[in-house]
């Protein structure tokens, strides 16, 4: 894509013009911020984009699973009787 960007002085009528081709975010926000200074913004740091919107999320901690507090029966059934049975087939 390519950009065009323009700042005029409405009092002394100088004009800056920044023109460039960029395809990812990261290289535009770097155009932008060279554009910026180049049209006499002092400022220290980077452009960078802050998520000030987005809650972090509530992770429920769950207990770790200790075999020992169930008795096998409690154990829910997934696989038959003879899954693990090597003797079985042979």
């Amino acid at each position: 894509m390519k950009y065009t960007l323009i700042a005029e002085d409405e009092y002394g009528g100088s004009k800056t013009t920044r023109e460039f081709e960029a395809d990812y975010l990261p290289d535009v926000l770097t155009e932008i911020e060279l554009f910026l200074k180049g049209a006499g913004f002092v400022f220290n740091g980077n452009l960078d984009f802050v998520n000030d919107f987005e809650t972090e999320p509530q992770w429920e901690i769950e207990e770790e699973w200790n075999p020992s507090l169930y008795d096998d029966q409690d154990l829910p059934q997934t696989k038959s009787e003879h899954f693990f049975d090597t003797e079985r087939n042979k």
